[in-house]
């Protein structure tokens, strides 16, 4: 092996080291989305427990990170919940409360309460349900109701902070709409 040809090979290895070494980066930036596997519910910090008064729900915006690809939207809101606490607590003093999703399982419009009827409506369609959450029978309300099923119910725990101060927590997903089964979206 002669010096000419060591120097053009050294220099096409040294070219093709670098070409890989800037070509990483990018496959990389490209493939990300395909390698991220978020789980469908994220724990969210809603409310404390002091602003949920026991007998009327109270919606409430869950707000935080979204990502969508590539871009990151920070503090937004994704969505929001109905919570609703039982006058009386359960076991060991600890409140009872209901944690459903705000979303109509029919098309996905945000349910109102109606203090007069003790009950959730869709604005929409006219999607109705009772303050439990399930779905109301057409023949009790006089018409078709459009909602497939009842409003999705999320899971939540209680949780106190460094300050002593308890903070509801829900498990914030969504579901797929108009099907009678709760599918979640991943």
């Amino acid at each position: 092996m002669n010096r000419r040809f060591f120097l053009a090979l050294l220099t096409r290895l040294i070219g093709l080291g670098t070409a890989v070494a800037a070509a990483i980066p990018g496959l990389r930036l490209l493939l990300d989305p395909l390698r991220q596997k978020g789980s469908a519910a994220k724990r969210y910090r809603v409310a404390p427990l002091e602003a949920i008064p026991p007998g009327t729900p109270v919606r409430f915006a869950v707000r935080g990170q979204r990502i969508d690809a590539w871009k990151v939207f920070p503090e937004q809101i994704l969505g929001y919940v109905w919570v609703f606490r039982a006058a009386e607590s359960g076991n060991g003093g600890e409140p009872h409360l209901r944690v459903f999703s705000a979303t109509c399982p029919h098309l996905g419009c945000t349910v109102d309460y109606r203090t007069d009827k003790s009950s959730f409506l869709c604005p929409c369609h006219g999607g109705a349900f009772t303050n439990t959450g399930d779905r109301i029978p057409d023949e009790t309300l006089g018409y078709k109701n459009p909602a497939p099923r009842g409003l999705d119910p999320l899971p939540y725990e209680l949780v106190r902070d460094e300050t002593g101060k308890v903070w509801l927590e829900v498990e914030f997903q969504r579901f797929e709409l108009n099907t009678p089964e709760r599918k979640p979206i991943a």
